[in-house]
């Protein structure tokens, strides 16, 4: 049913009306609360009457309405008006945010080149022109960096921080020990980033002047996480995932490393077995059929396979580890100190020096699961610090949201 302009007017003045009498209801008295009940009631008896007198009547009550504002009464603003708005929006981002969609930031390549992580690269002679690195921000997550030594000193830290909640920035340290001068400079990048592509690391002396890093910083991938769908499905073998690292055995030097986020594929589910021979994974005895798994099995391009080991890493003796099973030239079983598990499958931990047979086929036990990183050559997952239990668990990644340049889109 169509209204006409007049009684749209009038429901639109009584709708007005009754917000600033239920606002307004604890600062006023009672003489001035019946006078506005019953300039409601005129505007209700209105409606469907003829335009000039609608707007005679509006223009009436609200003359009438304003002396009745109480005295000393701040003039009201949108923020006044709309506070209880933003508090609900609030609410509803915190809710959505804890419990079915949240937004991670991949800081490693653990996952390369499905995942992009954050990187640095040296950039010989001029920076591009201020259009072109707009561009780049926007569609590769690129920012440059210029870092020169304020002075001659010592580089004393190099550490991460977030900045908002959202974006990671490394604090420089330069300290001249002679002196006592203290300088700290702000980089939009990782440390990892300054340390791998511009040797910037503790403990390095610089002059006064010194081109430290000319260069830029690669965002890593944005990513959206389903909090919602472990609640009601069991994960799924070969999907990417992200879980927590409390209670895992991780050697990373990091004493908040209980605090953190892994992504990582799900390349085993309970009951399974599995083994790595000749750079593929095998899972039951048979290469993987889901498509991430068998894309790494591939090593087309810049996928490299499934490997034993990872680059700078080893097991580390006295630790719980998963095992993985490793077949030398001649097919036979290798003997490796620290990988056992027992009868039953569950993971045990063997003193330093102690070899012990592997078994062929490890199967996951029980609400467990396995890790690995699509970049196994540059990754610290289940192959060496074990099985991730369920309850650590986050959810499946969906969706990367930024940049818009590499991997835009839903997740494989």
């Amino acid at each position: 049913m169509f209204k006409s302009k007049s009684r749209k007017k009038v429901d639109l003045t009584r709708k007005a009306l009754r917000k600033f009498i239920n606002y307004k209801r604890d600062l006023l008295k009672p003489d001035q609360l019946e006078e506005l009940e019953k300039m409601d009631v005129e505007l209700r008896d209105a409606r469907g009457k003829d335009k000039k007198t609608v707007d005679a009547l509006i223009k009436d009550v609200d003359v009438r309405s304003s002396k009745l504002m109480p005295k000393g009464l701040p003039k009201s603003t949108f923020l006044s008006e709309n506070v209880e708005v933003f508090f609900v929006v609030i609410a509803v981002m915190i809710g959505i945010r804890a419990f079915i969609i949240q937004p991670f930031k991949i800081p490693t390549n653990s996952m390369y080149p499905t995942l992009n992580g954050m990187r640095a690269q040296v950039v010989e002679g001029e920076f591009p022109n201020v259009v072109s690195r707009s561009f780049q921000r926007v569609w590769n997550g690129r920012s440059y960096v210029d870092l020169v030594a304020p002075f001659d000193s010592v580089i004393a830290k190099v550490e991460d921080r977030p900045f908002l909640h959202l974006f990671t920035v490394t604090d420089v340290t330069f300290f001249n020990p002679a002196t006592g001068q203290k300088e700290t400079e702000t980089i939009n990048t990782s440390a990892q980033a300054l340390a791998d592509a511009f040797d910037i690391i503790p403990g390095r002396p610089v002059k006064a002047g010194q081109a430290l890093a000319h260069g830029f910083n690669q965002a890593g991938d944005q990513v959206l996480v389903d909090k919602m769908s472990y609640h009601f499905r069991q994960p799924k073998r070969g999907e990417v995932y992200v879980f927590v690292t409390k209670g895992l055995n991780i050697n990373t030097g990091n004493p908040l490393v209980d605090q953190q986020h892994y992504i990582k594929r799900l390349v085993a589910v309970p009951g399974d077995s599995y083994s790595i021979e000749n750079n593929k994974l095998l899972i039951n005895g048979e290469e993987p059929s889901e498509f991430g798994m068998s894309r790494v099995n591939s090593a087309e391009g810049d996928y490299n396979g499934y490997l034993t080991e990872s680059k700078g890493l080893s097991p580390i003796p006295s630790r719980t580890i998963a095992p993985l099973a490793l077949t030398d030239k001649k097919g036979g079983s290798y003997y490796q100190p620290i990988l056992a598990t027992d009868e039953e499958g569950n993971l045990i931990k063997v003193p330093t020096g102690q070899a012990v047979r592997i078994p062929s086929v490890p199967k996951v036990p029980d609400r467990r699961y396995v890790s690995m990183g699509d970049n196994s050559n540059n990754s610290q997952d289940s192959r060496y610090w074990g099985f991730v239990p369920e309850e650590n668990l986050v959810g499946p990644a969906l969706f990367v949201y930024f940049p818009f340049g590499n991997h835009f889109g839903l997740i494989k």
